[in-house]
């Protein structure tokens, strides 16, 4: 279950958005970013970059670990996380201990994101699943 929370926040960020200031001039890719400048910076994005990630939009819970940016970086990466990665490890595996015949739906197609509320909260369309009593 860890890796299938480690890389169901990769691909579904739960804030894909962060706004900062650059501290120090640097550059990324080449493009010159002065200190003070304001940037409002993809979080979701980085953890679908192709050069980070092999094959980045397929979600795969064998995927390898690697540091993702859901919880951001550095001196300003969120508190929380440790207690938002065991909250759902916990709910997931109380869900899946409760209703043992739950599977996704291997016929339907690939859930999409959607944008609702605001463009700090992404969701899934649907999420077929089938069940199946014992």
């Amino acid at each position: 279950m860890p890796d299938a929370v480690k890389e169901g926040l990769r691909f579904d960020a739960p804030v894909p958005f962060i706004a900062r200031m650059a501290a120090v001039d640097t550059s990324i890719r080449g493009l010159p970013i002065p200190a003070g400048s304001f940037l409002s910076l993809c979080l979701a994005s980085a953890s679908r970059d192709e050069e980070h990630w092999t094959d980045p939009g397929r979600f795969d819970v064998m995927r390898p670990p690697r540091p993702h940016l859901a919880f951001a970086a550095g001196p300003q990466m969120c508190l929380g996380q440790h207690l938002a990665r065991l909250e759902l490890e916990v709910a997931t595996n109380a869900l899946l201990d409760r209703l043992p015949g739950l599977r996704l739906d291997p016929d339907a197609p690939t859930p999409a994101l959607i944008w609702g509320g605001g463009l700090s909260m992404p969701a899934l369309d649907s999420l077929p699943v089938r069940f199946e009593p014992n």
